[in-house]
């Protein structure tokens, strides 16, 4: 050989404090060994535990991110179905820098979330985090983007071929005008409802409500009605809705109406919420 050492030198200890404390409580803590009795214990709470968690699992339908299939609906623009109830059916759509969508005219409330891009309906311009709800009866012009979108959208009749077809043609039907309802981003319009957690208020009916939950770094709320939803979306950020982690575009839908939760986040998390009123 050329008389190069080939050895590697000798990884040096770690004399951190915190490497010195964790050794030295490391050396003086003996080994716990617990009576049989409190071993079967521990055992059957946890099980008990894994069980009621996924029994309540049950009760609801997620679609994460990573899950379903996108389908092309027309030249730059997918789809990815997350609910496909007969009464309102819910979806993400992707759209190309630059595609443009035909007018329509709603026959039931559509609810749209800005996801990511922009976005322009006629004279109306939503961008990421803005919120707009087109009444039944309402006509949408022409859409377009510049930058692409990516939005959440739910009452549509996508997927249905004679109901598209039918919005299609009726946006040419003259009819009384009415107006879609826009809620822009930012901090205003948030009410505290509890430590870290806070309320936007969207749209509301005599039955149902929409609104924007956002919680801060560490925040939990109880699984009180302010808590009850039937369909969530997670906007930004990550969520635990009981033992169900949610991250951003995640989908949840209670099959069984509304149901309370504890929702946590340790990161923080915005999130879009669909569900029956409660009382005040």
């Amino acid at each position: 050989m050329s008389g190069h050492r080939t050895d590697l030198p000798a990884e040096k200890p770690d004399l951190s404090a915190e490497s010195v404390l964790f050794n030295a409580l490391s050396a003086s803590i003996a080994p716990a060994c617990p009576e049989e009795s409190h071993v079967h214990d521990l055992r059957g709470r946890l099980l008990a535990r894994a069980r009621r968690s996924h029994e309540r699992a049950q009760c609801y339908a997620c679609v994460h991110r990573e899950d379903g299939a996108w389908e092309t609906l027309m030249k730059g623009v997918r789809i990815k179905v997350l609910n496909d109830r007969a009464d309102a059916r819910s979806i993400l759509m992707d759209l190309d820098p630059g595609v443009a969508m035909p007018s329509h005219r709603h026959h039931q409330h559509e609810e749209c979330v800005v996801l990511k891009g922009d976005a322009q309906l006629g004279d109306i311009e939503v961008n990421e985090g803005d919120y707009q709800i087109a009444p039944a009866g309402s006509r949408h012009a022409t859409g377009r983007t510049r930058n692409g979108a990516l939005l959440y959208l739910r009452g549509v009749s996508i997927g249905n071929r004679l109901a598209v077809m039918r919005d299609l043609a009726a946006a040419w039907i003259p009819s009384r005008k009415v107006d879609p309802l826009v809620v822009r981003s930012g901090n205003e319009a948030w009410n505290s409802v509890a430590a870290g957690v806070h309320i936007k208020p969207l749209w509301q009916d005599e039955c149902e409500t929409s609104f924007l939950m956002r919680l801060e770094p560490g925040a939990c709320l109880n699984a009180d009605a302010r808590a009850q939803h039937e369909e969530c979306l997670v906007v930004s950020g990550e969520i635990f809705c009981d033992d169900t982690l949610l991250r951003a575009h995640d989908y949840q839908f209670s099959r069984d109406g509304t149901h309370a939760r504890e929702i946590c986040s340790d990161v923080g998390a915005v999130l879009f919420m669909r569900g029956a009123r409660t009382a005040d």
